[in-house]
């Protein structure tokens, strides 16, 4: 399974108050906090450790019959740049992300796969309402075959699933977007 996160950078610049009242304590456990605190970029560490938060509550929900996102109750531990741990309902998980000028990108893998593939898309403007389209043509590629072989369907939990030929396929699928910015990792 995996699950994964996107911030744009700008976009959060400009339409974000984390530093509003009360935002840090409904959000983050008193260690993240500290980190946050005695963090030299502190805008860079809040939004790092949200987007831990939010590729393991992805790919926890997978496992789930229902939707419910605490992200106070999600905590997270920063190894160094890239790596980081998430503990969540008890399980921990290993997270990577990836910081840019651009953006933040995390993902979260509840096991070792052979093979994660990330496809990270950056528009001018808006997404484009067809972006399922372009998902398709990439996932394709990973998993060669056509385009018109793949379907992507949200199950009952709005999880993104791959079918070949009504098939279900073993891969797992996570797809976000913020911002000006599109990204689909598989893991099979």
């Amino acid at each position: 399974m995996i699950g994964n996160d996107i911030i744009d950078v700008s976009y959060t610049r400009r339409n974000s108050d984390w530093e509003r009242k009360g935002f840090l304590d409904k959000v983050f456990t008193l260690t993240e906090q500290n980190d946050i605190a005695r963090s030299i970029d502190p805008f860079t560490t809040v939004w790092r450790l949200w987007s831990m938060k939010e590729s393991v509550y992805k790919l926890q929900l997978r496992s789930k019959t229902k939707r419910s996102f605490c992200p106070s109750v999600i905590s997270c531990k920063l190894l160094d740049d890239t790596k980081g741990i998430v503990f969540f309902n008890r399980v921990e998980y290993g997270t990577t992300t990836r910081l840019y000028n651009d953006y933040i990108f995390s993902f979260a893998t509840h096991n070792d796969y052979a093979g994660v593939n990330h496809g990270i898309i950056k528009y001018d403007t808006k997404l484009p309402e067809d972006y399922y389209t372009f998902i398709k043509s990439e996932l394709a590629l990973n998993l060669d075959c056509k385009r018109n072989e793949i379907d992507i369907i949200k199950n009952e939990m709005g999880i993104p699933e791959i079918y070949r030929g009504n098939i279900k396929q073993d891969a797992s699928l996570s797809i976000t977007h913020h911002g000006r910015f599109l990204v689909w990792s598989l893991a099979k």
